[in-house]
């Protein structure tokens, strides 16, 4: 999902194919994602590509920009799952990524050991016939979509915003005590994360149970975590963010 994002983003006009394959002799899975995107030079596809927070000096075609971490835990994941990750690119031609991953027989996945707590909390979080809600704020439309997911599973409805801009406007306008916890993107284009927050918490303080403030972020250096606390952003939640990670800590509300 990190390579294809990107050859959405990177692509303005043209193509972006994506084919999947499966060699069994080789006992392996072949993604190819393809594009006809703005494509990157020799020099930082060789030396930069796969560097944390490293990004090319290009204008993206539609304004959004991330802090250079897709391709870094994209090649970090590949390698934990024995695979390989190739790259092809030509500026101004477009990008051809190819992840090579091994095809095993796995066991079946066993059910949550934990899913009598869920149901539990479930019912915790039905106050007077009414569910609570939780509001996601991210500019990645599938950070949203899965976030959302785990979290219906647990009996929260979900409120979605792509940007902080539309997370303002939403609480503006939100009755209190509904929304219980906000999961906050740390770095969005436009108004950031931690800007939007500053805003966030200035509007949830004047109700009588303001929700719980989550910052998600894939930067976990010393001076992000700092600057998101200066503005009142306590708990955190590091990008990726895994479902296991995400249901401990609604569990802990």
């Amino acid at each position: 999902m990190n390579i294809l994002t990107n050859s959405l983003k990177f692509t303005a006009q043209g193509d972006v194919s994506l084919v999947v394959e499966e060699n069994k002799i080789l006992k392996k899975i072949e993604f190819r994602i393809s594009d006809t995107g703005i494509g990157m030079s020799r020099t930082f596809l060789e030396e930069h590509l796969f560097q944390p927070f490293e990004q090319e000096g290009q204008p993206l075609v539609n304004s959004q920009r991330g802090v250079g971490l897709g391709m870094a835990l994209s090649k970090y994941m590949t390698d934990k799952m024995g695979g390989t990750i190739k790259v092809t690119s030509k500026k101004g031609e477009g990008t051809t990524t190819v992840v090579s991953l091994p095809s095993t027989q796995v066991e079946p996945v066993k059910p949550e050991e934990d899913f009598t707590k869920f149901e539990s909390k479930r019912l915790e979080l039905v106050k007077d016939g009414e569910i609570l809600k939780a509001l996601v704020v991210d500019d990645n439309e599938t950070n949203r979509k899965v976030m959302g997911q785990v979290l219906r599973l647990v009996g929260f409805q979900c409120i979605l915003a792509q940007s902080g801009e539309e997370s303002i406007e939403i609480l503006n306008n939100q009755k209190e005590e509904e929304i219980r916890v906000i999961f906050m993107d740390v770095f969005m284009p436009g108004m950031g994360g931690i800007e939007a927050s500053k805003e966030v918490l200035k509007i949830i303080s004047k109700w009588k149970s303001p929700p719980v403030l989550v910052g998600c972020t894939a930067d976990t250096s010393e001076s992000t975590i700092q600057a998101c606390r200066n503005v009142g952003i306590k708990i955190f939640l590091h990008k990726p963010i895994s479902r296991k990670a995400l249901q401990k800590l609604i569990l802990s509300l």
